[in-house]
């Protein structure tokens, strides 16, 4: 089930029967509960609207009623911006969901430096949706004070309605809710150096379930499938998906590692904390190339019968495996950490080669969208009818996480710099891969500042060579 679906689920199990809460959903004058799907759906569907605008290019420009791809991604970003703050005084399930997905929407072309400044960012917004999931969970009956009011133990979000009992139902999907905001949270932790909301850091992570659920997790799938590696055989699409899936996990453990490891060096921890974060990280990773690095390769190998989301799929997992493994190598190098480098040269060497082969394959990779489309403006459905088309565009166009490529394309322009530098490859070799990354980039919606300031500074650095 999609977040889409289990994250209002959450929400009319908690909220269903309830007439008023401490979001701001009271009617100050008569005193009644308002409708309590109608606001926050509305903000959920802006920020759905505002995180797929970026690919409204893919549209044909036949069946774009003349709209230009960057004024509909700019007024889907600001609309979408000015309901984030009533989003962040709704707590709800779906709240978070809308903070998530705004989080990960790129600021538009065309968005001038005051006007990006006066508002809220995607970095606070996914730390405000992390905190209304914390706060969720909890569901405290206690008083809560602040500096600006208090809430009431019968106000707090507190117990799911209906029954007033955790059924067991609910627990599952709770579960299912937390483990993508822990996504999301470690993926920031990971790349925008925040330190961890819903977890610990370097100081408690060995001891918490999640991450001790997720290394027992992929050591009983290492005892399970000892025979799938002493034997490799043709795996079935079923056994593809679980062993990516089993997979998917094991990265989410290594990228924590990775967080904790630029967390202890960022703030100058001490060595014996420093060298237990190390020696975590290697053998998270020893135990992603012993358990699936053999059953990932008869994956690939398997590749060309398998359907495109399970290439999707398996092409996504190793382009952020390799990807979390360099932004450590840049952390490390940033702290001049060489004896901690020269430890896992071998797995350095391989992340450089195997990134810029995932993002090539992403670029050689085609999916095909079979999308209906209505041209907007029409009031009628006669004078708005729908089209039917099918789109082409390789993985890299349709990455659901563009920033993750822009930033593996950067890593690897400073890896290709680097040896091109020290004389180990030649200039064609040079033009060639910084002509793939640049491609990579060309690839990417072309609406986004980060992208465009990406593709700009790589061309500027191509040609000053």
């Amino acid at each position: 089930m999609p977040s889409s679906r289990f994250f209002p689920d959450l929400d009319n199990s908690i909220f269903g029967s309830w007439k008023t809460r401490d979001t701001g959903w009271m009617d100050s004058e008569s005193g009644e509960g308002m409708p309590q799907d109608d606001p926050i759906d509305q903000s959920l569907r802006h920020a759905k609207r505002s995180f797929a605008a970026r690919w409204y290019h893919l549209v044909p420009s036949t069946e774009r009623a003349g709209v230009l791809p960057e004024h509909i991604v700019r007024e889907f970003w600001r609309k979408s911006r000015r309901d984030m703050l009533k989003v962040i005084n709704r707590v709800s399930y779906r709240s978070a969901l809308a903070l998530f997905l705004f989080s990960l929407t790129p600021v538009p072309v065309g968005i001038s430096e005051e006007e990006e400044m006066d508002g809220l960012t995607g970095q606070l917004c996914v730390q405000a949706g992390l905190q209304q999931i914390q706060r969720l969970r909890e569901g405290q009956r206690n008083c809560q004070f602040s500096g600006s009011q208090v809430r009431l133990a019968s106000d707090t979000v507190a117990s799911p309605t209906g029954s007033s009992k955790l059924t067991d139902s609910f627990l599952r999907t709770e579960a299912r809710a937390y483990w993508a905001a822990l996504t999301f949270d470690t993926s920031a932790s990971l790349s925008l150096n925040f330190r961890s909301t819903l977890t610990s850091g370097l100081h408690g992570v060995e001891t918490e379930t999640c991450w001790r659920t997720l290394k027992m997790g992929a050591g009983s799938f290492q005892t399970r499938t000892e025979d799938w590696r002493r034997n490799p055989f043709a795996m079935t699409e079923d056994e593809v998906l679980q062993v990516i899936a089993a997979a998917v996990a094991c990265k989410l453990y290594i990228w924590k590692w990775v967080s904790v490891l630029k967390e202890a060096l960022r703030e100058g921890s001490e060595e014996e904390k420093v060298q237990q974060a190390w020696t975590a990280f290697l053998e998270a990773i020893n135990l992603f190339r012993d358990t699936f690095r053999p059953l990932l390769g008869d994956c690939q190998r398997r590749l060309p019968f398998l359907g495109q989301v399970e290439r999707l799929n398996w092409y996504e997992l190793m382009l952020h495996y390799y990807l979390g493994i360099l932004i450590l190598v840049d952390a490390m190098e940033a702290a001049e950490r060489t004896d901690l480098l020269s430890q896992f040269l071998d797995t350095r060497l391989e992340a450089e080669h195997e990134l810029f082969n995932m993002m090539k394959f992403g670029l050689e990779s085609q999916y095909i969208i079979n999308a209906t489309h209505r041209v907007a403006g029409a009031t009628t459905q006669a004078s708005n009818p729908t089209f039917e088309h099918t789109i082409t565009a390789s993985f890299i166009t349709i990455d659901p996480y563009p920033h993750h490529v822009v930033a593996a394309a950067q890593l690897m322009h400073k890896v290709v710099s680097r040896e091109y530098n020290q004389g180990k490859i030649k200039p064609e070799a040079y033009k060639y891969l910084n002509g793939t990354l640049l491609e990579c980039l060309e690839q990417l919606p072309q609406t986004s500042k980060s992208v465009q300031a990406a593709r700009q500074y790589l061309q500027t650095s191509i040609r000053g060579t």
